[in-house]
């Protein structure tokens, strides 16, 4: 006969079994549990803010070398400030300045693309010409007058800035400087009040200008952007501009501001963000 092992523990059976598989697998499962959580933890820890902001909105990263070349111009997405935070939605917005009235007088700025278009003055009903040129935006600093204006048709870019020194007493404005691109969004970037900047988003660029030594930097060149996909709005929020679309928001660094630094031509990436539907 075997000798039976007097220390030997056998497998409990009937109910004390259920109890002993609970002790086994319960720390597994919580084990598995715990490194799940850590999992989408650190994996959230690591996701870009913007990318988190723009899902918040519906929008999801998108490859620019991958957008399509066809028209797009349903489901625009416009980009405005609201309670101190970026917003996001389909509501019409005219971000661009083309009448302005100032005391008795009114400034109204035409562009009529190919065609044409002018910058007049009405006075007591009376409409006076100041200048030829599609009218793209008017902003009024310190007491002057700035002009904007351009054209993009075909193989064609061109636009410039004009200034009227004194917006009360309108005279033929003066030109300041001349762009390398058509202007369509003019915005002007207050993040240092101190230094004041026009962000230009132009047909195929990204420009600034500094208003007080008239110097134009070019931030983004050759852009993704086209007659099939034009830009709808702009807006700077802390260190980034948003550039709202058909479809979703183009997002790039913005320089000079008080936490930012300065960048030049091509150095700062630009990301696409879009709907499900693009």
């Amino acid at each position: 006969m075997k000798a039976h092992n007097k220390n030997r523990q056998c497998a409990p059976t009937g109910p004390d079994a259920k109890t002993a598989a609970v002790s086994v697998y319960l720390p597994m499962r919580i084990k598995i549990a715990i490194l799940a959580f850590l999992f989408c933890v650190l994996a959230w820890a690591d996701t870009d803010p913007i990318e988190l902001e723009m899902q918040g909105f519906g929008l999801k990263k998108f490859e620019i070398a991958n957008i399509p070349h066809d028209q797009r111009f349903t489901n625009r997405k416009y980009v405005s400030i609201r309670n101190g935070a970026l917003n996001v939605d389909s509501s019409r917005l005219i971000p661009n300045v083309q009448r302005l009235v100032v005391d008795d007088l009114e400034y109204v700025g035409i562009d009529n693309g190919e065609w044409g278009g002018k910058l007049e003055v009405v006075k007591n009903g009376v409409a006076s010409d100041l200048m030829r040129g599609n009218i793209v935006h008017l902003s009024p600093i310190e007491g002057g007058l700035y002009i904007f204006e351009g054209l993009a048709h075909l193989s064609m870019r061109q636009g410039s800035v004009h200034f009227i020194p004194d917006i009360k007493s309108p005279t033929p404005p003066e030109l300041i400087v001349t762009l390398p691109d058509a202007p369509e969004l003019v915005y002007l970037d207050s993040a240092r009040p101190e230094y004041l900047r026009f962000l230009i988003v132009g047909s195929m660029s990204v420009m600034s200008l500094d208003h007080e030594i008239n110097y134009l930097d070019i931030l983004y060149w050759d852009a993704f952007w086209s007659i099939w996909l034009n830009p709808t709005s702009v807006v700077r929020v802390k260190d980034r501009y948003f550039i709202g679309f058909p479809h979703g928001v183009a997002v790039m660094p913005a320089p000079w501001g008080p936490t930012s630094v300065h960048c030049k031509r091509d150095c700062s990436p630009i990301e696409f963000y879009a709907d499900s539907e693009f």
